[in-house]
């Protein structure tokens, strides 16, 4: 398992990725289809104009959220490939599913039948089950944030206002595992948060309130989704457009499905179990799997994604040249030393590795073939040394590691000098602005 701790800053240039076309777009957020050599990933810009304190915190927890989940690999979350920000924006890249979301694939259909909605609701409390049981609530379930990977299974994504519970935030009489899972399921009397955030349309009565809550929001939302997989409309405030009418029909109008399709009764009654305002006659989650409506759901199957998928997802062809007009403002990059929020930069370790280490096998099948620019910014990766080396020797020969594992010939040193004749020279041919620190600046992200 790779590391997860935040590594080494590098500076990127956003210039330096290929920002295909525009996927979705947030509160001052954009969400760009973007290709790096021959890999795509999803790109959040997230703008830092007119940010408050609470909202930069937010993004900081996001992207630690990220990072816990791509540790443990869970393929019901979106990996992180790299974070960083500048003066202009923060960047959050992830791996990019090209199945859509649930949002427009309910635009399409209207509603779901009810064996397809049975499956997507199991994969979903499967991917809250397991988030909870790293003390997060996601906060914002709903079907656009609800993802389609290319075989038709469900990825729960968008953490912008979830909230992630540390050791700190436990009873002084509770005992916490060492690993990422805590032995039991959490508590939620031992969790609780008051924030108000979200989606209106999505949010529970306790939150509308200001009352204290807990991982049950997310059951709730999950309600929302089933219903609105079910019938093709809203539980509460259906024709609503502002948020006092949505809060009103929430905390007062009385679950109906008189103008929706018709469905079974495990259907309603797990719907009216999972929509019940009073949060304590909630059906516990401990007991959503063992509901009539989910009978014959093999969750075995459901944990390890080999259920079959009841749609397999439209892939459109990917754009092999941009085709946004939308302009991204680049900011300046931020020495280290004056970087306000240096642990947002991450990057991971495993693909500049296995992507290093397959240049370095192409270069020795083939001796005379000449060494790549681009595989060039690998090994310097591979290879860094730290500040203190740089400081202490800034002249200093090529590392002894980099000789030997590359077989460098006296030749491809001398080649490799006259690249980078010295720590001042950049990646991306031009002096770099932290020249006096020797540092190097990495034109494209792996």
């Amino acid at each position: 398992m790779a590391d997860m701790k935040p590594q080494r800053p590098l500076t990127m240039c956003l210039s330096e990725l290929s920002l295909l076309k525009l996927v979705s777009t947030g509160k001052g957020s954009k969400v760009f289809l973007a290709k790096d050599h021959d890999r795509h990933l999803a790109l959040k810009v997230i703008s830092k104009k007119q940010r408050s304190y609470t909202s930069i915190n937010s993004i900081l927890a996001e992207q630690n959220v990220l990072l816990q989940l791509t540790q443990q690999n869970d393929p019901f979350f979106p990996s992180i490939i790299a974070s960083w920000h500048d003066s202009a924006n923060f960047y959050l890249a992830t791996r990019y599913f090209p199945g859509g979301d649930m949002a427009v694939e309910l635009m399409r259909c209207r509603f779901f039948d009810e064996d397809r909605a049975r499956i997507y609701m199991a994969q979903l409390i499967v991917a809250l089950e397991r988030l909870h049981s790293r003390r997060i609530i996601h906060r914002d379930v709903k079907p656009s944030n609800i993802l389609f990977d290319s075989t038709g299974h469900l990825i729960l994504a968008d953490f912008g206002v979830s909230r992630s519970f540390d050791s700190h935030c436990l009873k002084r009489t509770e005992t916490v595992d060492s690993g990422c899972f805590i032995q039991r399921p959490p508590n939620p009397s031992e969790y609780t948060a008051t924030q108000q955030c979200g989606t209106p349309l999505f949010m529970s009565p306790e939150q509308l309130r200001g009352d204290a809550y807990s991982f049950e929001v997310d059951y709730w939302a999950a309600g929302v989704t089933l219903y609105r997989m079910l019938t093709g409309v809203m539980p509460f405030g259906n024709n609503a457009r502002h948020k006092p009418d949505i809060s009103k029909s929430i905390l007062e109008d009385e679950l109906s499905f008189d103008q929706s399709p018709e469905i079974s009764i495990s259907a309603k009654h797990l719907l009216r179990s999972m929509l019940a305002k009073n949060p304590s006659e909630r059906i516990p989650y401990t007991e959503i799997k063992s509901h009539p409506f989910f009978l014959g759901i093999d969750w075995h199957a459901v944990e390890t994604r080999s259920i079959p998928s009841p749609w397999m997802p439209y892939l459109p062809p990917i754009p092999v040249n941009s085709r946004t007009t939308i302009t991204v403002e680049y900011g300046a990059p931020y020495p280290p030393w004056a970087d306000p929020y240096p642990k947002f930069t991450w990057f991971s370790n495993s693909p500049v590795d296995s992507w290093a280490r397959q240049e370095l096998q192409d270069k020795k099948k083939n001796d005379k073939k000449p060494r790549s620019y681009c595989g060039l910014q690998f090994l310097l990766r591979l290879f860094w040394r730290s500040d203190s080396e740089r400081e202490a020797s800034p002249e200093a020969p090529l590392p002894s590691k980099m000789v030997h594992e590359l077989q460098l010939s006296s030749q491809e040193q001398a080649s490799f000098s006259t690249i980078f004749p010295s720590p001042d020279q950049t990646l991306c041919g031009s002096p770099s602005p932290l020249s006096s620190k020797h540092h190097y600046k990495v034109g494209s992200m792996v």
